[in-house]
């Protein structure tokens, strides 16, 4: 710290300062300070439960518990002082509200006898008086409510009968309410926040606190679709959540122990979280609102359930802290002059983990081969730019990563491919001009065919979800199929695909003189990945043919019969074996569920293995020889552990406990589909590698968040565990 010419060093532990007495002999860490609290003048009436929001400079708090069931204040900033509203019409406590059109709106919640209310409830600063508008379809309390473009949402909450995953939008100009897609986890007491037009929804519950979640849930309203993001470092409910230059506060919550006094921050771009300094009165119940790198935290209840304070906080970003997101996407050339450089072969002998290299992307986004034990480190990645998820080629010869380029007026993700051979790299896709990612932290996904000849990209297009397949000129793909969700798998002969797009399954032939694609007549409503049997002409597919159920078939696609193997009343996710000889299953009972009880495996008829796993897992993959299932669980305080299955004898063995990076949960969220891109196992099937931080450096303190790192492992059940780099994701070549 400076002031007037003197200088003073200060050391800074979780949210306490202390000025050291002496200086000391080496210089101190120097890193940018996020944030700092102080509190301001409280909120007049004593309350929790309330909704609170900004506009024009002033924040608005709205009903709660107690005696603020119909109160109405408004703060300013700039005085640090209050002022007296015109009350709410009605008593309301769990309610939304939001800014649009110069009005505010009030939008569902709960009576005082905690039955949920359908009212919308439109406040006009400007005559201090309050008009109803066009109800909510249904009524619900503690949902989300944000806007976007000119549309308010309504997302989630309690309803009459549970939790629900509704989502609405309402349209102020026509005074009228439409359904959009469902939430895949229906919750309340959740955060919502908005950024570059994608609805982020936060924790929450399942009927109670008791039943917290740290889900983070993604609304797409240019496809009306959902995607999963990094789940929160804390899991709670009853938090409030505020925007500052892009990224995501949250704030405080319950739990059955009590209130947190936790903020969180996350960034949409990295899809990753981070602790911030923590909040001086732990609460829930509370509101959040952001005037430009001032975050105001106002009222909430101090102790578990009714509880209510008067308590104004103000977070304060500090320069530096923040940047903007597209800021921190270094803008990529189409050509660079690079090293030329060979990756050095892996030993032959000498390494327990010595098979093959590993591709990783690292936090300042650039791509780098290396051995399995960190060296012989390249960078394959021109310079300068931002390079992620690194994808070998089923021969080993290329390796294809995404970029995010912008230049002085518009923003491009493109795709590029090194070879080896000749230490070359080339455009080798490109999407249109303002195009975003496919998912948060993903620009495209990536698909070679099993003889590496075609190379098919998931993309963002102007008309929705796009799968194309690339060729000579980057900005001129072939389009496959357009809808969204999007899953394929590629034939074992490189000439055929089959996608299942929107509900509907497709057949793509690609081996002919033009592309073709035709409807195989079977649908399903949910999205999973067909798996194409390594061996031949067969599918393994979810469908609902008419008086058959919905279940797991085998297809025969020569002559069109449909074997059943087993019925799926919820979600599965299903990958065959390399060696084509086992299909591995994984069933949740929850529909869009991303937990499944266990494992079971199934010949290429559909008859059951003796082998399987009966504990709830997140996601499973092959080895190369076919022999393990390496799978992760959930482990303690929100870490996750991998576990080994060897289907030849049954055995089951834990192998070590980690954080994943936001990049490996995204992996893991659609992992049947990444299982046939993004191998994790090395060639010889003795270890694996991913990302994230070990257990050991989280528990000293649950609430901390390390760095990550690429980490390889032994499969074997006392491993060998080596951290070789630091980086976010990271895939082990094929041979």
């Amino acid at each position: 710290l400076s002031y007037r010419d003197s200088h003073y060093d200060y050391r800074v532990s979780s949210s306490a300062v202390v000025r050291c007495e002496q200086a000391p002999q080496e210089p101190l860490e120097s890193r940018p300070v996020p944030g700092l609290w102080t509190t301001l003048s409280p909120v007049p009436t004593v309350r929790s439960e309330v909704a609170v929001v900004e506009l024009d400079g002033l924040v608005y708090v709205f009903g709660g518990f107690g005696q603020g069931e119909t109160a109405a204040e408004a703060y300013d900033p700039k005085t640090d002082s209050w002022r007296e509203l015109a009350q709410i019409p009605q008593p309301v406590n769990h309610a939304g509200a939001v800014t649009v059109g110069g009005l505010i709106y009030l939008v569902g919640g709960f009576d005082p006898r905690f039955r949920p209310v359908d009212s919308v409830l439109a406040y006009d600063p400007a005559s201090d008086s309050w008009t109803r508008m066009k109800d909510l379809p249904a009524g619900r309390g503690g949902l989300g409510a944000v806007v976007v473009g000119d549309k308010v949402l309504a997302i989630g909450g309690r309803g009459a009968r549970g939790n629900v995953g509704t989502n609405h939008a309402y349209d102020r100009t026509t005074d009228s309410w439409t359904s959009l897609s469902a939430m895949p986890t229906a919750r309340d007491h959740v955060a919502a926040a908005v950024v570059d037009g994608r609805v982020y929804v936060i924790g929450g519950r399942l009927e109670s606190f008791a039943s917290n979640l740290g889900a983070t849930e993604v609304y797409d309203p240019a496809s009306d679709t959902w995607y999963e993001g990094a789940p929160l470092l804390t899991v709670r409910s009853g938090t409030a959540a505020a925007t500052v230059q892009g990224r995501v506060y949250v704030f405080g919550g319950e739990e059955t122990e009590g209130t947190f006094d936790e903020n969180e921050r996350y960034d949409p771009v990295l899809d990753s979280w981070e602790s911030m300094p923590s909040m001086p009165t732990a609460r829930h119940g509370l509101g959040a609102a952001a005037i430009g790198d001032r975050i105001y935290v106002m009222a909430g209840g101090t102790t578990t359930g009714g509880s209510a304070s008067n308590v104004n906080e103000v977070f304060i970003v500090l320069a530096g802290a923040e940047s903007s997101p597209q800021a921190r996407l270094a803008p990529a050339p189409t050509r660079a002059p690079r090293s030329t450089a060979t990756p050095s072969p892996a030993p032959s002998a000498g390494l327990i983990m010595g098979a093959g290299m590993i591709a990783y992307s690292n936090a300042e986004g650039q791509i780098s081969v290396a051995r399995p034990d960190g060296s012989s480190a390249v960078t394959v990645s021109p310079a300068p730019g931002f390079f992620t998820w690194p994808a070998w080629s089923p021969d080993g010869a290329e390796l294809v990563f995404s970029a995010a380029r912008s230049g002085t007026d518009q923003f491009r993700l493109e795709m590029y491919s090194h070879r080896f051979a000749d230490q070359s790299t080339r455009l080798v896709f490109a999407s249109e001009p303002d195009i975003g990612p496919i998912l948060p932290n993903m620009p495209h996904y990536p698909l070679w065919s099993p003889d590496s000849s075609e190379l098919s990209v998931m993309a963002s297009h102007p008309q929705g979800l796009t799968l194309f397949l690339t060729g000579d000129a980057p900005d001129e793909p072939e389009v496959v199929i357009v809808d969204a969700p999007l899953y394929a798998s590629w034939s074992p002969d490189s000439t055929q695909m089959v996608v299942h797009g929107g509900i509907e399954l497709f057949l793509a032939d690609i081996g002919g003189p033009a592309l073709s694609v035709t409807g195989l007549d079977l649908a399903d409503p949910r999205y999973r990945v067909p798996a194409w049997w390594p061996s031949g002409d067969r599918i393994a597919l979810v469908a609902s043919p008419p008086q058959v159920g919905r279940s797991l078939f085998i297809a025969h696609l020569d002559s069109g019969e449909l074997d059943p193997v087993v019925d799926v009343p919820g979600e599965a996710a299903y990958i065959w074996s390399p060696d084509g000889t086992k299909l591995a299953v994984g069933q949740s009972e929850i529909p869009g569920g991303f937990v499944y009880g266990g494992i079971s495996v199934y010949d290429p008829d559909g008859e059951p293995l003796s082998a399987g796993v009966d504990e709830d897992l997140i996601a499973f993959f092959w080895s190369p020889d076919s022999t393990k299932l390496a799978y992760v669980t959930a482990g303690l305080e929100g870490t996750m552990l991998w576990n080994i299955l060897d289907v030849t004898d049954g055995s089951r063995y834990p192998l070590v406990e980690f954080t994943p990076s936001g990049v490996q949960s995204t992996v893991f969220q659609f992992f049947d589909q990444f299982a046939l891109s993004h191998s994790m196992w090395s060639p010889d099937s003795r270890a694996i590698v991913f990302a994230g931080s070990l257990a050991d450096a989280v528990q000293a303190s649950y609430r901390t968040q390390t760095g990550s790192s690429i980490i390889v492992s032994e499969v074997v059940p006392v491993p060998l565990v080596e951290t070789i780099a630091d980086g976010l994701f990271a895939v082990w070549s094929p041979r």
